[in-house]
């Protein structure tokens, strides 16, 4: 329950520093706690490796910011908070009813599963932990050179009662969850409203009904994690960065601050994951097309550098930083040294094509069979909002996914080594990640062109009318009750 309670309260008191979109009506809350994970990672990165503070003294330092968050927000709304708002948010009920949970199973329990997990994704912050600080504790890491955001997290509920508690710890991927779901559920009221012209008793209720459907398909995977892999995390902040850029589209008087929040979590996932690194080529190729889409002018480049300086400094300026802290060398850790003439030497002593051959047909077979429907919504998802010219989101993603695939098969010739040469490394755990992303991402863009398409058959008037009477209304509401209830 501690853990539960720790991390939950550091996002929402570091969300509350962050105002949000304010033009377009678009939900603040999900924001806000998005934003507020993605700013406990970055704080934790800056304390105990930039600044060298020891583990339990930057715990008590980011409370410190945490609380003095929540008092800016009472202050800015002057003390005058919407409990009835907040209390039938998805994020609040979906919080509460975590902690119902644990405190009805007596706890939260926890056995390592994995020997990738109990090496590194565990052993790591219990190293932290025992050292007390980064710079005693980096000699002992496995995997020094990878970015140290995840284990950082891990070992934060520890810290105020001086006591490792794996199931604290278990805490961590459900609050990222609770905080996508949130945003979701935000997204879909905005283009219920926005496009039907509903009110917000029927935009939160066809909400309810849309997130409680995600969670049941488990489009981005369990809600509590049953594992401390690092793909849940991966996953989770990865959907939120392009559903962010999805929001530009739909939301575009608050365009500026949604990049910017894009860019705070895109720089997260750099903490976690190395491999969100591969959004910038596909962000950048995203701004090229807006820009020649516009016409190449002089005042129009502007708005494209803008958007670029937002969405990719934050992740330059920590991997830039963690370049200069961490002196580890290795394919595995500096993507560059698998382009040098030694690596092209390497690729071109092996049988590249027979690896293409296997390892492409490895990556169809998984995602062939890896929750079919869900591929499949999601692929018609992208394709509606290419048809609708919405571009900037499967433009994002199909960039990304074929950098992604492509570093990945590169790896296998220039880093993995002999034995992942011959029998391939983990396709299944990296291709999820690509998948889950798309099941996601896609399914909310099939959502927001589902009911784009029922506003201009119907029209507005039309659709408001259908749901007007009580027993619509009840019929409306009835599915998701019981939704919930399973």
């Amino acid at each position: 329950m501690l853990g539960l309670f720790i991390y939950a309260f550091f996002m929402v008191g570091l969300g509350c520093y962050f105002t949000g979109p304010s033009r377009s009506g678009l939900g603040v809350y999900g924001l806000r706690l998005a934003v507020g994970y993605a700013a406990m990672v970055i704080l934790l990165y800056i304390f105990e490796v930039l600044a060298g503070v020891a583990v339990r003294e930057a715990f008590w330092f980011v409370c410190a910011i945490s609380m003095g968050g929540l008092v800016y927000g009472l202050r800015a709304c002057r003390w005058r908070v919407e409990w009835r708002t907040i209390a039938r948010h998805p994020a609040s009920i979906l919080l509460i009813a975590g902690g119902v949970a644990v405190l009805h199973n007596g706890g939260i329990g926890y056995l390592p599963v994995g020997h990738d997990e109990f090496s590194h994704w565990l052993g790591n912050p219990l190293r932290l932990n025992a050292f007390g600080d980064w710079s005693s504790a980096i000699g002992s890491l496995s995997h020094p050179g990878y970015p140290p955001g995840w284990p950082l997290l891990i070992l934060l509920p520890w810290q105020p009662l001086a006591q490792v508690k794996l199931g604290a710890s278990a805490a961590a991927p459900f609050v990222l969850h609770v905080a996508v779901i949130a945003f979701v559920f935000d997204l879909v009221v905005f283009v219920v409203r926005r496009r039907l012209k509903y009110g917000a008793f029927r935009s939160e209720i066809t909400g309810w009904g849309i997130i409680l459907l995600f969670l049941a398909a488990e489009a981005l995977g369990p809600l509590w994690s049953t594992t401390l892999l690092i793909e849940p995390p991966q996953i989770l902040g990865y959907s939120i960065f392009v559903l962010l850029l999805f929001a530009t589209e739909i939301a575009p008087e608050d365009e500026r601050i949604l990049e910017f929040s894009a860019g705070i979590v895109l720089a997260s996932c750099y903490l976690i994951k190395a491999a969100a690194m591969l959004f910038v080529p596909a962000v950048v190729v995203l701004l090229m097309v807006r820009m020649f889409a516009r016409g190449i002018k002089i005042d129009r480049i502007r708005g494209p550098a803008i958007s670029l300086a937002l969405l990719t400094f934050p992740i330059l300026i920590l991997a830039a930083s963690w370049g200069l802290v961490s002196d580890v060398k290795g394919c595995g850790y500096s993507a560059m040294e698998n382009f040098t003439p030694e690596a092209f030497a390497r690729a071109r002593g092996l049988d590249w094509a027979d690896l293409a051959n296997r390892y492409f047909t490895a990556v169809w077979d998984y995602i062939s069979i890896y929750k079919t429907p869900l591929t499949i919504a999601g692929l018609v998802g992208l394709g509606s909002a290419l048809a609708r010219g919405a571009y900037r989101v499967p433009l994002l993603l199909v960039t990304m996914g074929a950098c992604y695939i492509s570093i990945l098969y590169w790896y296998h010739l220039t880093c993995f080594g002999a034995y992942y040469f011959e029998n391939l490394n983990s396709i299944p755990r990296f291709t999820r990640v690509l998948l889950r992303l798309l099941h996601g991402v896609g399914l909310i863009l099939l959502v927001e062109t589902a009911v784009a398409g029922v506003a201009r058959l119907f029209g507005t008037s039309d659709v408001r009318g259908c749901f007007s009477a009580r027993g619509a209304g009840f019929a409306l509401v009835l599915p998701v009750v019981l939704l919930g209830l399973w």
